[in-house]
């Protein structure tokens, strides 16, 4: 192998690397916890943001997409009216 097939194989290696280990959103994951969270997953490609919700005592935190990051989008997706949230990358 030519000095420069090694280089342009090692080149390769390295891009390949880097592209398959791109960093992924992590967010805090729990249903209607009355604590704080301290579980956290790794968000799917076509979500881009964490969800914080609080109603009443009780949170949820999930990994959603900015674009459902809306009232109307999380009432009817969580089937709450009387709710405060926060979104956030």
């Amino acid at each position: 192998m030519t000095k420069m097939n090694c280089i342009l194989l090692t080149t390769c290696i390295v891009l390949i690397a880097f592209c398959g280990s791109g960093s992924a959103l992590r967010c805090y994951h729990c249903d209607n916890s009355p604590t704080l969270c301290r579980t956290n997953s790794t968000c799917l490609a076509t979500e881009d943001t964490c969800l914080q919700l609080k109603f009443g005592k009780l949170r949820t935190f999930s990994c959603w997409k900015t674009s459902q990051c809306n009232v109307n989008e999380i009432a009817d997706s969580f089937l709450l009216d009387n709710f405060e949230f926060f979104c956030c990358q």
